[in-house]
């Protein structure tokens, strides 16, 4: 974890300026998933935009996304954790889920 804040830090961007990108394309995405849209134009560049805020960021080795996988799914699966959140979940697999439809079509690599 301690690489992982060294590659925020890396990039000049404050936590809170962080935090306030993320808050705005989960409401962006928010509403194109309360809207069921998968595959608009729009939706297309919110999963740009949202892998560009985060491309200096590397995805960490096997073993430790791994277990930041498990993490987070027992986060998220506690009711006791996941109130307490700074994001919604089902967003995120909104986005992966747009993603991957992306990828699948050739629209992303």
């Amino acid at each position: 974890m301690t690489d992982l804040k060294h590659q925020i830090a890396a990039t000049g961007t404050t936590k809170e300026d962080l935090r306030a990108v993320l808050q705005n394309l989960m409401a962006e995405a928010r509403a194109f998933m309360a809207g069921g849209d998968e595959t608009s134009d729009g939706v297309k560049a919110l999963v740009v935009r949202w892998r560009s805020n985060f491309s200096a960021i590397k995805r960490p080795e096997k073993h430790v996304a791994d277990a930041m996988s498990g993490a987070f799914r027992d986060t998220v699966n506690d009711p006791d954790l996941s109130a307490d959140l700074p994001f919604d979940p089902a967003v995120i697999q909104f986005v992966a889920r747009v993603a991957r439809g992306m990828r699948e079509r050739g629209e992303l690599t």
